[in-house]
């Protein structure tokens, strides 16, 4: 999914990132991340060939599991066969072999109940990280 879709229909911020990476061309990108789709569109003018993230995280109410590659499409499958998997809304990778599936962080949870959903890797099963407060 692009960042304009993302941005418009489910409010995930996003942020230009170096091509084939998750390094931000922007600073201050936490703050910085937008649902603009008219910044975002100068985003793609100004830097070449720009990717894009999501950030996760309180501000785009939102959190991710990342697969990484064949390692991670191999616990996914595991995970699926062993635990009931939460409906999400999956996006593809552009950057290699893997995706996200991305989960809604609902207000109640984040901000009243004080529960925080932190990044990790690897810890849920060997690739698969966690996107939460401050990831991409």
């Amino acid at each position: 999914m692009t960042a304009l879709f993302l941005g418009s229909v489910y409010a995930i911020y996003s942020l230009p990132t170096h091509r084939g990476t998750k390094i931000p061309l922007i600073r201050q990108w936490q703050k910085n991340a937008t649902i603009d789709p008219e910044r975002i569109k100068s985003w793609r003018r100004q830097f070449e060939q720009p990717n894009f993230s999501g950030l996760m995280g309180p501000r785009s109410r939102a959190w991710a599991l990342d697969v990484d590659g064949v390692i991670g499409q191999a616990s996914e499958k595991d995970l699926k066969a062993t635990i009931p998997f939460a409906p999400g809304w999956q996006t593809v990778s552009g950057s290699g072999i893997g995706g996200h599936y991305i989960f809604p962080l609902s207000r109640e949870l984040s901000e009243i109940g004080g529960f925080t959903i932190h990044n990790s890797v690897g810890r849920i099963a060997p690739g698969i990280d966690v996107r939460g407060v401050g990831g991409q």
